[in-house]
């Protein structure tokens, strides 16, 4: 009767010490430590380097490993299979960075792109917002571009007001993009430029010709004197009817400091041409002159369109004009008989 709880008592014991050698065999397995500490192992037992940034990475990130690994690739596996951090195997190098959770679905959206008319508009840009990708409408109108499951499309295209458009995945988008004359009007040609009209006030300015008609004088170079800013004119000498010189923004070269002057489209003189017939008169003063006219234009450039034919009545200006010029006060002086 004394046998069975010695019999007990040995069964408990052996499934205690069994109990312990599995979980201490379990230990032996397995290590916990931090992320700073694998580094140091991998980096002495497999010779390789780490990067990664400090902002993505932890150092005293706890893990737990295998410490009978086989292999590198099982042991990183092992241990970061858990954690927030994920590894890239280069070479010699071990690349260690956040894992990228709930990454956003990406999908095709396919459209068309027509005016206010319903012509397909071709070279549109389609930009999304969300992923940064970017194409341009064919022949026909039409596109495809990857996006997020939602996303936001910019339309944008020369001549047409710009446009957001809600979008996803898998539904076709028609975009209808309206005249941008309002915006048009706020840019001025340059060259082969265009720039802000606020951005070339200074640089361009036009002569009223009603007051220029009015000014007692043949030559147009003359009446620009006191309109227009940073426009210099000077008398050649103080000889009756001498001409004129022109200056835009002062002296620019040693040799002839005169405009490029364009009259109905050609290079011309302007003393040629009766102030009377001018129609408009502007006066480029940047170096944007140059991007369409080379290199003649380095002194300015002034813009002379002379009046034409209109359709409808017949119309008929005279204008006469008597210019008497004369010394005001003629010096006399000794001759050579006098002289002596």
């Amino acid at each position: 009767m004394k046998k069975k709880p010695i019999l007990m008592s040995l069964w408990l014991l052996s499934q205690t010490f069994f109990a312990v050698s599995a979980q201490q065999l379990l230990s032996e397995k397995r290590a916990s430590s931090d992320l700073k500490s694998l580094i140091e192992i991998v980096e002495k037992k497999y010779g390789y380097s780490f990067m990664f940034s400090n902002s993505d990475v932890d150092l005293k990130t706890p893990l737990s490993y295998d410490v009978q690994a086989v292999s590198l690739e099982a042991l990183l596996k092992d241990a970061l299979q858990r954690s927030s951090i994920t590894y890239d195997i280069s070479g010699k190098r071990i690349l260690l960075k956040r894992k990228v959770l709930n990454k956003q679905q990406t999908g095709l959206v396919k459209g068309g792109v027509v005016n206010e008319k319903g012509e397909p508009l071709a070279g549109v840009s389609i930009h999304a917002s969300g992923t940064g990708k970017t194409v341009a409408t064919d022949a026909s109108g039409r596109f495809s571009l990857e996006i997020y499951t939602k996303d936001i499309l910019q339309v944008s295209y020369v001549g047409y007001q710009r446009q957001e458009v809600n979008v996803q995945i898998g539904k076709d988008v028609n975009i209808t993009l309206d005249g941008g004359n309002k915006e048009l009007e706020e840019v001025v040609v340059i060259g082969y430029g265009t720039l802000k009209k606020s951005d070339v006030t200074g640089a361009i300015a036009s002569i009223n010709t009603k007051d220029m008609a009015k000014r007692a004088t043949t030559n147009p170079a003359e009446a620009l004197q006191g309109v227009a800013a940073g426009v210099n004119v000077q008398k050649n000498s103080g000889i009756a009817g001498a001409g004129v010189q022109v200056k835009i923004r002062g002296v620019n070269t040693f040799g002839s400091n005169e405009p490029l002057y364009i009259i109905d489209g050609f290079p011309g003189t302007i003393s040629n041409v009766n102030p009377n017939d001018i129609e408009s008169m502007e006066v480029l003063k940047d170096g944007a002159a140059a991007a369409i006219y080379g290199s003649v234009a380095a002194n300015g450039v002034v813009i002379v369109t002379t009046k034409a034919g209109k359709a409808g009545k017949i119309l008929v200006d005279i204008n006469s004009f008597t210019n008497i010029t004369e010394t005001s006060n003629r010096l006399q002086v000794l001759d050579a008989e006098g002289h002596g």
